[in-house]
């Protein structure tokens, strides 16, 4: 009784089955969210019969096939009601014995922390938007006076507004970068596809960024036997390169080295920004392409989402992109583009037919 009261009150809903998916109990709230009566006799029924079909019940089959090691989270919503539910699973053992008894499903409403999360992402594209109208004014009258344009300025002149201009120009590119997770999380980011080169582009990347590189004494090497070609957006693979390399210039150490290697690799290409630098703790490689996420430690000022960003280009492309770094001894930055990407009609990307 004290079981059934507390299954009855929980405020997740509950479903349990055995180890041939019959279900065994499923509490008030579970019923609810199935609009299932509240008198029907449920045990003993596969899930798969029992449960009404649609997206929840897709996810608790999904989630099944590998209880404790993902979840899912399913709208709901109808025109008049929001609601987001997480469904996830656990093995259910007996105590002392180390066979498994069946599966437990939680289904829990986390309409409110999406709706704060949605009101989060609001406040700030609201804000940024607002912020880099104001911005762009005050870096173009900038620009005009370091120009000369209202009258020469003399050196420490000169000096002091080309410092506020750095600053400006770096907090433009902050107020960038969160409407871009902004535009990302919705769903609003097209790929402009063209042949591209990678060499090119990285070439570019380094060009833009050579004086930096300069005010540490860092080299900067590229490697690449041809100009390796393929079909992707030349804007967001600049942004790739330029973020990796700028982050790779901020955590090396003066006379430091940096490669940039593309290499074939059949199907795909393979670029690497490798560097001499600081190196990740192990703990932190899993977090790094996280928002607003920081190596613990290393911190060097910025919001944490330029590996973000770059992240999704990459996956935007159809591609992958990961870590191998060791403390003290520098990381690798590694991250693979198809060569046979072309556009959908819905204004996606799809890889063609195989490369021959």
């Amino acid at each position: 009784r004290k079981t059934e009261a507390l299954l009855f009150s929980i405020a997740e809903g509950i479903i349990m089955a055995d180890r041939e998916g019959r279900i065994q109990h499923v509490n008030r709230k579970a019923r609810e969210m199935f609009a299932l009566a509240a008198d029907a006799d449920l045990e003993g029924s596969l899930l798969v019969d029992a449960l009404p079909d649609g997206p929840l019940r897709y996810a608790m089959i999904a989630v099944g096939q590998s209880p404790g090691k993902s979840f899912k989270e399913v709208d709901l919503s109808e025109e008049q009601t929001r609601l987001y539910v997480r469904v996830s699973s656990s093995a259910v053992v007996s105590p002392g014995r180390a066979a498994e008894l069946g599966i437990v499903y939680a289904l829990r409403d986390v309409t409110l922390e999406r709706e704060l999360d949605k009101m989060k992402e609001d406040f700030l594209h609201y804000i940024t938007h607002d912020l880099r109208n104001p911005l762009g004014s005050a870096i173009g009258f900038l620009d005009l006076l370091l120009k000369g344009t209202a009258g020469v300025l003399n050196p420490d002149q000169h000096s002091i507004v080309s410092s506020i201009r750095r600053s400006c120009s770096r907090l433009m590119g902050l107020i960038n970068n969160i409407l871009d997770i902004a535009k990302m999380e919705s769903g609003h980011v097209r790929l402009a596809l063209k042949e591209t080169s990678l060499a090119g582009v990285a070439g570019r990347s380094i060009a833009i960024l050579e004086s930096l590189a300069k005010q540490k004494d860092v080299a900067v090497h590229l490697v690449a036997v041809e100009e390796f070609s393929v079909n992707a957006d030349a804007d967001m693979l600049e942004r790739v390169f330029t973020n990796l390399l700028g982050n790779a210039i901020k955590f090396t150490p003066e006379k430091g080295t940096i490669t940039i290697s593309i290499v074939d690799e059949g199907p795909n290409v393979k670029c690497c920004v490798e560097d001499t630098g600081e190196g990740i703790p192990p703990e932190s490689i899993g977090r790094v392409f996280e928002k607003f996420e920081q190596v613990q430690n290393n911190r060097r000022g910025g919001t944490g989402l330029g590996l973000t960003i770059t992240r999704f280009f990459v996956e935007a492309h159809l591609g992958r992109i990961w870590v191998e770094s060791e403390v003290g001894k520098g990381s690798s930055f590694y991250f693979t583009l198809p060569k046979n990407l072309v556009a959908d009609a819905d204004g996606g990307v799809r890889l063609a037919e195989a490369v021959r």
